[in-house]
């Protein structure tokens, strides 16, 4: 009689805990389990940290430390004791942990990540030419009786420096690699032609021409020309080479 009270009991209780929403602890290999959707971001655990480097090279390293400052922001991270189904992969922001002492790690997929960081780079035959500001034609005046004194001659001007502008960036306003992009660039003083694809119908157009002979894909900004290399998309490590690549 005792014992059956007490399975009524439990049973009882059971009810109620299922009722009030309460869940039943979880067992050591759920919790395994929860553990490993997302690592623990930490040397010694056998993770892999994959980035582009500097000079836009993909590199694979075992150590935080060893992963480029400039792409810290974006590391896909590769646990060598689980695979992510659908092409997920596990990225992280190395640049500084956050409360709870750990790095911030997402899941996405693997065609995204590369979309932002991998390098797209193509070659023009020629650069892009256009002027920064274009002189309004001056009309025609009569000539004035009065002698002027000559005027010295002014040294011919660079043309690099007049006809060229040094990046030209096809984008649109709401891209968040737009944004990244223009703001890298107005943080290190480099002067650049931005194009809204959107609102230009020549700078549509002259997107698609470029995009259309290099065989890159459309829709997909935004598109930075530097001299004669374009990259389609922002990478922080391939545009600061291509930069210096410029100025030496």
């Amino acid at each position: 009689m005792v014992q059956m009270v007490g399975k009524l009991a439990s049973i009882t209780l059971l009810m109620w805990l299922s009722l009030a929403g309460c869940k039943a602890p979880k067992t050591t290999a759920d919790a395994k389990q929860t553990a490993a959707e997302k690592p623990l971001i930490a040397d010694g655990r056998g993770l892999l940290f994959s980035f582009f480097d500097e000079q836009a090279r993909l590199r694979t390293v075992e150590r935080i430390a060893d992963v480029a400052p400039v792409a810290r922001a974006q590391v896909m991270v590769t646990d060598p004791l689980q695979t992510l189904s659908d092409g997920q992969v596990f990225v992280a922001d190395l640049r500084k942990k956050t409360d709870g002492n750990r790095y911030a790690v997402w899941r996405e997929s693997k065609g995204s990540w590369l979309d932002r960081n991998m390098p797209k780079l193509s070659e023009l035959k020629q650069p892009i030419i256009e002027p920064l500001a274009t002189k309004t034609p001056l009309r025609h005046r009569p000539r004035r009786t009065r002698r002027r004194r000559p005027r010295a001659k002014k040294p011919p001007a660079d043309s690099a420096s007049v006809a060229e502008p040094r990046v030209v960036m096809f984008s649109t306003s709401w891209c968040p690699s737009c944004k990244k992009a223009r703001a890298y660039f107005a943080g290190r003083g480099v002067p650049f032609v931005e194009k809204d694809v959107e609102k230009d119908q020549q700078a549509a157009a002259a997107y698609q021409q470029i995009a259309e002979k290099l065989g890159l894909r459309r829709g997909v900004v935004p598109l930075i020309i530097v001299g004669k290399q374009v990259f389609q998309g922002f990478s922080e490590p391939q545009i600061s080479a291509a930069l210096a690549g410029q100025a030496s």
